[in-house]
This record gives structure tokens, sequence and C-alpha cells, in this order.
């Protein structure tokens, strides 16, 4: 019997069955205006206040907000996503160090954010170009 962490890795549970690469776009349209990104909260409503991802009062994102808000209704951030954006983030700093994307995010401008989801984006498209053979 599989673990919990098991299940949601495994399954289309918490991605409602969308692929890393629509989620990623879903997510760089999502946040491609800098208004509606954010930072110090995964989401914030049209005065500031943090509230969840999938508060349908949210109108700004961090990018870890952003993805959970793509993903499913529940406001969870997948496993797998956060991994697949750890990657990316150590691929643009040529670094095996732990740098974490919600740190990003926290450290970095939108433009920044938005290039990220770019080059994770371009990184999906190639991988998935290649099982089409």
């Amino acid at each position: 019997m599989p673990s919990v962490e098991e299940f949601f890795e495994y399954t289309s549970a918490l991605t409602s069955g969308k692929s890393h690469l629509q989620i990623l776009r879903e997510t760089r349209a999502l946040l491609s205006e800098e208004s509606r990104w954010t930072k110090g909260a995964r989401a914030r409503d049209c005065n500031q206040n943090p509230v969840r991802p999938e508060d349908p009062a949210a109108t700004s994102w961090c990018l870890e907000g952003a993805v959970a808000k793509v993903c499913n209704p529940f406001g969870i951030m997948p496993f797998s996503m956060m991994r697949l954006l750890d990657k990316t983030v150590r691929i643009i700093f040529h670094t095996e160090e732990e740098v974490g994307a919600n740190m990003y995010n926290e450290l970095m401008c939108h433009e920044s954010i938005v290039n990220l989801l770019d080059e994770a984006i371009l990184i999906e498209e190639i991988k998935w170009s290649g099982t089409q053979r």
C-alpha cells in the first residue's frame, strides 16, 4: 500500500489530471502581469490581505500560490511541481545547492519569476518532445 506522499506523488490527485507543462503554462499566464504577483504570502486579495491561493477573492499570488491555484481546488502545491521548480532554480544558478522556488520568489523580482517559468516550460517542452519520437 502506498504512503500518503506516494499517493499524491504518483496520482493526478493534486494536479487535476494536468501535465507539468500545462500547469507551468497556466501559472505563467496567471503571473504574466506584475500586479498579479506578490511576495510574503501565497496569495493576497485586492486590499493586500493574505488569503488562500484558491480563495475567489485572491487577486495576486506568489509562485507557489499560483501553482497551487492552477493545480487543484485545495490550494496545495504538489511535491512533483515543487521539485521541478526547485530543479529549474538550480539550473538557472548553476548550483547543486538547495535554493528553493519559494525562497526564489521572495528574493527576486517579477521578471525573474516569469523567466523562471519560461525556463521551466522550455525544459518540459524539450522533455516532452523527446518522448514523442
